[in-house]
């Protein structure tokens, strides 16, 4: 199955309700992560566009997307390992890392 970058409803409700952050003096890095199978640049190539619809909706909600870089991590950060569909399914996923500027 090839990879996918689609923003599920659950994590735009969650991201968007985070935005009061971003009133306070605060930018994001969104970061896309994926896991180790297949081929390490495809996997590079997928987690930016995994960070980029979360850009998206931030900006639709408010966002100046000068606060935001999106950023892919690629198979480099995974929080689960490869063995079963399920713990692979954990380390797909996009992050949020507030930072103040």
């Amino acid at each position: 199955m090839a990879g996918k970058a689609k923003l599920s409803d659950a994590s735009l409700a969650v991201k968007i309700a985070m935005l009061d952050v971003e009133k306070g003096g605060m930018s994001a890095i969104l970061g896309g992560h994926t896991v180790s199978v297949g081929q390490e640049e495809s996997n590079l190539a997928l987690s930016r566009q995994r960070a980029k619809p979360v850009v998206a909706a931030f900006a639709q909600n408010g966002v100046l997307k000068g606060r935001m870089l999106a950023v892919g991590y690629g198979q480099t950060e995974p929080i689960a390992d490869n063995a079963t569909a399920e713990a692979r399914a954990k380390s797909r996923r996009t992050t949020i890392e507030w930072v103040t500027r």
